[in-house]
């Protein structure tokens, strides 16, 4: 008689000594569910799917409930129930099915992309196997199965309080020189901040599908973390679990501790890639933070990839369309306006000229006469002040207050040729050329 069992999928830490009570809990919750048989190979024969529907279980679906397989005989319409036990911390992972006549029947599982896996051995007195394989001969079965698509299971323990008090960046060692800085830290936090979509999950070595990781652990898939705290709502219950993380950023890489519902603090390290967001922990509380992105077969550790969901995407800059004429003449006359403001002096016949033009409009000038510009009772020297301006590359002057009474009242202006950071030359209406040097 064929004996008919269902692979368990685990996504639990792995311990050296055997699965916490916490481990377990996770396992056997993950594994509840109606699962669709997709093969089934027994001792070397494949075994049809009209084979296993009419005679193995009705519909070829188990149901998991209880830490036990439930098959319902499509001939009868009676249901079996199966005990079970699991051992996640294994490689590879262990089931052990308990028959109706108390045998003890060893097996193994693993998960492959959305599929469950199987091997379990059907003589009580041969070992355990060691691979999935069923070849003819070995007394073995090889069962393949998906999650049902409308697989319901009963609702996880609500999650524990997070720890409010926790600090934000990993405990210091004594060969830690340097704590991120709050900008550090609150620039990360902005980074993480948002709706991720979950790309992919390495599982100590095994791949999980996105249709299981929708369908079994994370909503639509997505996961949305806050400045402190990440959310998933499970897509069975619909309950809404919310994990504390705390960063590092100054570690390279970068470190990550999150405490989980079961309130154990799982080591890891995150990078950011773009939209890109790589998360790598150890399953296992009491396990080394991991040094790479990898996380192999007997690692003890879950790699996570995932991508900034399209609705959090800031949009990338549109080109802005080339300034017009108008606005390069403005941006021109307001540089110039802007070399204009400081101190000048100019030398000519008269003698020396020195200007200052201050950034609020007002100018401060003085003229030095030279031995040949005064007159027998004229004054060594001038003063002015007043304002100025400029517009239309021309600056203008208007003289309010001056010791030269042939200049007050007057606007004096001048078309700037050219200006830099020492030179600056002005020409008269008369096309007189005149060329100021800046003073320090």
């Amino acid at each position: 008689m064929i004996t008919f069992v269902v692979v368990p999928f685990v996504l639990a830490v792995t311990a050296q000594i055997g699965p916490s009570p916490a481990e377990l809990e996770r396992a056997h919750r993950l594994l509840a569910g109606t699962w669709d048989v997709l093969e089934v190979v027994d001792d070397g024969e494949t075994l049809s799917h009209d084979l296993i529907r009419s005679k193995l279980a009705e519909g070829g679906r188990i149901r998991v409930v209880d830490r036990s397989f439930e098959i319902v005989n499509p001939a009868t319409g009676e249901a079996r129930t199966t005990a079970f036990r699991i051992d996640p911390s294994q490689t590879p992972r262990r089931i052990d099915v308990i028959s109706r006549d108390d045998r003890i029947l060893r097996g193994i599982y693993r998960f492959e992309g959305d599929q469950l896996v199987i091997c379990q051995q059907s003589k009580p007195e041969e070992p355990r196997p060691d691979t999935f394989e069923a070849r003819a001969g070995s007394g073995r079965m090889l069962l393949r199965l998906k999650l049902a698509s409308d697989s319901t299971a009963p609702s996880a323990p609500a999650s524990p309080a997070t720890k409010k008090d926790a600090p934000e960046s990993a405990p210091a060692t004594a060969a830690t020189t340097r704590r991120p800085t709050e900008s550090e830290l609150a620039r990360v936090r902005d980074l993480f901040k948002g709706n991720w979509d979950i790309v992919s999950i390495l599982d100590d070595g095994q791949s999980l599908g996105p249709e299981l990781i929708r369908q079994r652990f994370a909503q639509s898939g997505r996961v949305q973390f806050g400045t402190r705290a990440f959310a998933t709502t499970n897509p069975r219950t619909e309950e809404r679990r919310i994990s504390a993380y705390r960063i590092d950023p100054s570690k390279t890489p970068s470190q990550i501790d999150v405490t989980t519902q079961f309130d154990s603090v799982l080591k890891g390290i995150y990078t950011f890639e773009g939209d890109a967001l790589s998360v790598c922990v150890a399953k296992h509380e009491d396990g080394a933070r991991p040094t790479a992105f990898e996380a192999p077969r007997g690692s003890d550790r879950m790699l996570i990839r995932l991508k900034l969901a399209a609705s959090d995407r800031k949009p990338a800059p549109s080109a802005s369309p080339p300034p017009s004429s108008a606005e390069d003449d403005e941006a021109r006359e307001a540089n110039i306006r802007r070399l204009i403001v400081g101190s000048w002096a100019m030398t000519d016949s008269r003698g020396t000229l020195t200007i200052i033009f201050f950034k609020e409009g007002t100018f401060r000038g003085s003229r030095v006469y030279s031995q040949s510009a005064k007159t027998i009772f004229g004054a060594a020297a001038d003063s002015a002040s007043g304002t100025w301006g400029f517009g239309n590359s021309t600056l203008e002057a208007y003289v309010q207050a001056t010791t030269a009474r042939d200049l007050a009242g007057h606007r004096v202006s001048g078309y700037v040729d050219s200006i830099g950071d020492d030179t600056m030359v002005i020409s008269d209406a008369f096309g007189t050329v005149k060329t100021y040097h800046r003073q320090k």
